[in-house]
């Protein structure tokens, strides 16, 4: 079937991002507000520090977006409960942008290095 597939000009693929939404009216004022905060406190010579979140996970037996090679498959919930999550996780990063350096948390231990 996946050759048959594969000769007709079809291929596995997943989603992209790559629809646009209106951008928000005061996005522009925002990023002015932002950069004249910027300004003063290096001017003051104030660290500043840029915290980066990802999206929360669900910890748990749940599925995930990717595939391994396995004999058989991993059995995981019919649904994505918060309530049967074992916990919430919320990837970030912070980085103090005067010096270029930053650090990055590593649930299993201190920060390290990014």
């Amino acid at each position: 079937m996946a050759r048959l597939l594969h000769n007709m000009d079809f291929s596995l693929r997943v989603n992209r991002k790559a629809v646009a939404t209106d951008a928000s009216p005061d996005r522009d004022q925002q990023f002015r507000h932002i950069s004249s905060l910027r300004t003063r406190f290096e001017s003051q010579g104030l660290p500043i520090i840029s915290v980066d979140t990802k999206k929360r996970e669900l910890v748990g037996n749940f599925r995930n977006n990717g595939v391994k090679w396995c004999r058989t498959p991993l059995r995981v919930n019919d649904h994505d409960f918060r309530s049967d999550a074992i916990g919430v996780a919320i990837p970030y990063a912070a980085r103090g942008d005067a010096r270029r350096a930053g650090t990055r948390r590593n649930p299993r231990g201190p920060n390290v290095p990014s």
